[in-house]
C-alpha cells in the first residue's frame, strides 16, 4: 500500500538568461534555486544561468505537485508568459520560509 507523501511542496518556474522557461517541483525552493544558479541539477539549465524565479505555487501533497508540474510543462510559451504576468508578485526566494504558509503572496496552496 502506498503512503501519501505530504508536507510543503512547491512547483516553480524560472526564466533563464536566454529567455526560456524551466519548470520544476521541490520541497526546498531556496536550495533548488541555488543549485540551478550554481550550474548543477537539471541538465537543461547548464549554461543558462543565473535563473530568475518567476512563478511559484504550493501544494500539500507530492503527487499533486508533480501533476501540476506536468501540466505547466505542457503550456505553450505564450501561456507561460500569461501565467507569469497573472501571478507576478514578490519572487525573492531568500525571504521564503520553510513552511508553505510563510512562503509569501505569490504562492497559493492547494490540498
Amino acid at each position: 500500500m502506498l503512503r501519501a507523501r505530504h508536507g510543503a511542496y512547491v512547483v516553480y518556474m524560472v526564466r533563464c538568461t536566454d529567455g526560456t522557461y524551466y519548470t520544476g517541483a521541490t520541497n526546498n525552493l531556496e536550495a533548488r534555486i541555488k543549485l540551478h544558479n550554481a550550474g548543477n541539477g537539471a541538465k537543461y539549465l547548464r549554461g543558462k544561468g543565473p535563473v530568475t524565479l518567476v512563478y511559484t505555487k504550493g501544494y500539500q501533497y507530492y503527487r499533486r505537485a508533480l501533476q501540476a508540474e506536468a501540466r505547466l510543462k505542457k503550456l505553450t510559451r505564450g501561456e507561460k508568459e500569461m501565467l507569469v504576468q497573472r501571478y507576478a508578485g514578490p519572487t525573492d526566494f531568500l525571504s521564503y520560509g520553510r513552511e508553505i504558509k510563510d512562503v509569501g503572496p505569490s504562492v497559493r496552496v492547494e490540498e
